[in-house]
């Protein structure tokens, strides 16, 4: 059973996503459902990628740091008791789509229902004043039964998360929506 399908835009920036549920034992995956490449790009940085993998995820009360040896950040994991994950996706000179799509891999944990309910969505983007495009993007989802996230906790951690992955912030205007309107576009209008 799908517990949950979400498609996650970027376009030139990257994109952070937090989720939480009730405790269950799944399967996580990330793929790649479209990209398309820029016709310009800096001569200083000719690279085209998109990439998404998952960071980390809390089971039993326990974070397990997926970035580090033996998985080194993996598009996929199965673990159980998860009550929170977190991914990033990444669009280097270009436009590109990911789906982030949970599976049930035993039989339904006590609460956790069939398809999730989203409760809340909250999508903080930050941009260039001047023209609006956004150069990242933290996406907070929470769906029914999920630990909360307040907007103070999903900006301390989007700005830990823009540290960590060399986004320089300084300049850019946040724009903090408790929506979804954000999590699709490419500049704030």
């Amino acid at each position: 059973m799908i517990f949950f399908a979400d498609e996650i835009h970027a376009w030139g920036h990257t994109a952070t996503v937090h989720y939480t549920h009730p405790p269950r034992s799944i399967l996580m995956q990330f793929v790649l459902s479209a990209r398309s490449d820029f016709t310009e790009h800096p001569p200083s940085d000719p690279i085209f990628r998109a990439a998404a993998f998952f960071r980390s995820y809390i089971g039993n009360g326990v974070e397990t740091d997926l970035s580090v040896a033996p998985l080194f950040s993996p598009s996929q994991f199965v673990a159980t008791n998860v009550t929170e994950i977190k991914g990033e996706f990444i669009a280097q000179n270009c436009g590109a789509r990911a789906l982030a799509t949970q599976f049930q891999i035993a039989a339904a944990t006590a609460g956790a229902g069939g398809f999730s309910t989203q409760a809340d969505t909250r999508v903080l983007a930050y941009h260039n004043p001047t023209n609006g495009t956004i150069q990242y993007k933290h996406i907070v989802k929470v769906f029914a039964g999920g630990r909360a996230v307040g907007e103070q906790e999903a900006i301390r951690e989007a700005e830990a998360n823009a540290r960590r992955i060399h986004v320089d912030l300084s300049g850019l205007t946040l724009e903090a929506r408790a929506d979804a309107t954000l999590a699709t576009a490419r500049r704030v209008e």
